[in-house]
């Protein structure tokens, strides 16, 4: 078992404040040690917590597919999850994943604009033709290289200044929606595609226009059922590998 001392913080804990980024290197070094992860009441006292928090952090990491927990026998990590770079079915800030496999990453905002919705984008976010959109165009760079472009929709609220989205366009599309849109995204539904990019998107990624390319397609939706943001990302290939984590019950 991984030393676990009552009262003792594992010099693996991370800084973070959630719960789960102070079990994430616990669960790492029983990955790498082959072992199953010590007892709710142990990672409690260790992590300075209560065991409620503890298992409710385990049952998210159950769902995330980073462990099983099974009654009587333990909590035993997936060991898989380490051979993934970028998790396709994790809602995360494209600069983030690209930070997490180790690249310098450089966020540019190409354009930031608000528009009223067509009949297009009203049709693919649910709204009437004429609402208010925060359109941009971003691009991400993996040390130097052109990573992802992405083109983002998102519906602003009635009380949402289109300067200050403006002026926020570099933050992540997840932040946009909650801040001056919908609402929080509780639900993200993505839809991989192979394409042959074109010629104006493909100087964007400052790749060869015909060449294949993978894009995802991203619809958010919060608990009520409005959608919060469209995104059409496209993806350079060769630099990161996608992949994602399904738990079989």
């Amino acid at each position: 078992m991984v030393n676990v001392r009552p009262g003792v913080a594992s010099p693996l804990v991370s800084n973070g404040n959630s719960v789960e980024s102070n079990l994430l290197p616990i669960w790492r070094e029983v990955v790498e040690l082959g072992q199953a992860l010590p007892s709710e009441e142990a990672l409690a006292e260790t992590l300075g917590t209560s065991r409620p928090a503890i298992r409710e952090a385990l049952i998210r990491m159950e769902a995330d597919g980073l462990v099983r927990r099974l009654h009587g026998a333990g909590t035993f990590p997936n060991p898989a999850a380490l051979e993934i770079p970028v998790r396709m079915d994790r809602a995360a800030d494209f600069s983030d994943r690209l930070a997490s496999v180790g690249f310098e990453v450089t966020t540019e905002v190409i354009s930031a604009e608000v528009i009223a919705a067509g009949e297009s984008e009203a049709a693919t976010l649910g709204l009437e033709a004429g609402t208010r959109l925060l359109r941009t165009v971003k691009r991400w760079r993996a040390d130097g290289v052109v990573a992802v472009v992405a083109f983002d929709h998102v519906p602003l609220s009635r009380r949402a200044s289109g300067e200050a989205s403006i002026d926020a366009a570099a933050d992540a599309v997840l932040h946009l929606a909650t801040e001056y849109g919908a609402g929080r995204a509780d639900w993200m539904c993505t839809y991989p595609t192979a394409v042959e990019v074109d010629g104006p998107t493909a100087e964007l990624l400052e790749y060869e226009p015909g060449r294949a390319v993978l894009r995802l397609e991203q619809i958010a939706t919060e608990r009520h059922g409005r959608r919060v943001f469209h995104a059409l990302e496209y993806h350079r290939p060769g630099l990161v590998e996608f992949g994602l984590i399904r738990t079989i019950h």
